[in-house]
């Protein structure tokens, strides 16, 4: 493994793709934190260019669960129709996972990639949930001043919404209607736990930026 040690970094034949690999995870880590630090504390300013408040918070969301699908893209490995391109792939993911020293066990929601899918799959929920339910599902947000019925119809409804934002419990609800197992159909996204995620594998990258 080039990361031989604590402070010690082996440069082999890897080295122009830990680079790349090194800057691009960067990129993406630190554009999940500051979409999600946009969700914490809200900027008036950016919210006003939006029709209404939950667009503001459904275009930061996306941006993190699109972020988070490159992020498992450089982690977990998916099945590749080509032979050599797959072969590369693996090589490039068990570097990655050694370099920053990755593991489902640690890194829990990185290590998921259903949520990026759902959303960037969001039509076809919704045409099931249409069939189905014969009502129009989507994206909503839970507001600390929403109205306490509704706040009970959309967590006791959840095959109504593909996803909710929580601004209350800072949580992600999401109901994926295509879920093989049906165990699997509903699960919680804590978005605190995200973003302690988040900075623990950007310290690991930075220290391999350092001695890169």
């Amino acid at each position: 493994m080039p990361l031989a040690a604590n402070g010690v970094f082996l440069k082999t034949a890897d080295h122009t793709y830990e680079e790349e690999a090194t800057y691009q995870l960067k990129y993406l880590i630190r554009s999940a934190l500051i979409s999600l630090e946009h969700i914490n504390s809200p900027k008036g300013c950016i919210i006003d260019e939006f029709p209404n408040p939950i667009q503001y918070y459904r275009f930061y969301l996306d941006h993190i669960f699109y972020l988070l699908g490159q992020i498992n893209d450089r982690f977990i490995e998916k099945w590749t129709k080509d032979d050599e391109l797959r072969e590369i792939k693996h090589e490039h993911i068990l570097l990655n996972r050694g370099n920053y020293r990755f593991t489902e066990d640690e890194f829990k929601i990185l290590s998921k990639k259903s949520p990026r899918n759902l959303i960037e799959h969001l039509d076809e929920r919704n045409l099931s949930i249409i069939k189905d339910k014969h009502i129009v599902g989507g994206f909503n947000v839970i507001f600390p001043e929403s109205d306490r019925g509704l706040i009970e119809s959309v967590k006791h409804n959840r095959e109504y919404y593909p996803y909710v934002l929580d601004l209350i419990e800072y949580k992600v609800y999401f109901y994926d209607s295509q879920a093989k197992d049906s165990d699997a159909s509903v699960f919680d996204i804590d978005l605190k736990q995200l973003n302690a995620e988040l900075i623990k594998l950007e310290h690991r990258v930075n220290d391999i930026y350092q001695l890169l």
